[in-house]
């Protein structure tokens, strides 16, 4: 007996085609899809992710870009000329702080500050109008590995601040600091 007459021999079909001994012809039993069937999946795929971009769009607040009134400032921080030095002649420097003053008649919650789009920090507590927080820069970390920003290392460039007002809005401020 060769190979090809042991296969037929199992698949209890003379069409000779082979199939699974435990299984038979898999394809035979799978149900088809008829044109009209592929309309209405292909339809539903376009839908579904439509209406939840949609939904969201229309259900998350607005992020008005450069609305937060706000104040930054840097405090115990090098010079820019600090960082044309070479590494091993810079002076230990101690941390610094960022201080950022709420200049809005209106509270900030979800507070996030980000500096150089590369190390951020989140704040929950809400900041009441006219206060001012500060965070030291070494609890800013990286969103590349999760190191903490060194000023000894990396100099302040770029500072922004996101923040939620009462009336549920998102408000963002920028700012750039000379290099």
């Amino acid at each position: 007996m060769n190979s090809s007459e042991s296969i037929s021999s199992h698949s209890g079909s003379n069409d000779g085609k082979a199939a699974h001994p435990r299984f038979g012809n898999l394809v035979e039993k799978t149900a088809k899809l008829s044109p009209f069937g592929l309309s209405i999946m292909l339809l539903i795929a376009f839908l579904v992710p439509a209406t939840v971009i949609l939904g969201l769009f229309w259900y998350l607040p607005q992020v008005q870009e450069g609305n937060l009134q706000a104040e930054v400032r840097l405090e115990n921080v090098p010079p820019a000329e600090f960082y044309k030095l070479d590494f091993e002649e810079r002076p230990k420097v101690d941390r610094g702080i960022i201080a950022v003053e709420n200049l809005g008649q209106e509270e900030w919650t979800n507070f996030y500050i980000r500096i150089n789009k590369a190390y951020s920090i989140n704040d929950k507590d809400p900041i009441p109008a006219g206060e001012t927080r500060r965070y030291r820069l070494d609890k800013f970390i990286s969103k590349f590995g999760g190191a903490p920003l060194d000023i000894q290392l990396v100099q302040v460039t770029n500072v922004e601040v996101y923040a939620r007002v009462t009336s549920g809005a998102r408000h963002t401020y920028d700012k750039n600091f000379a290099e």
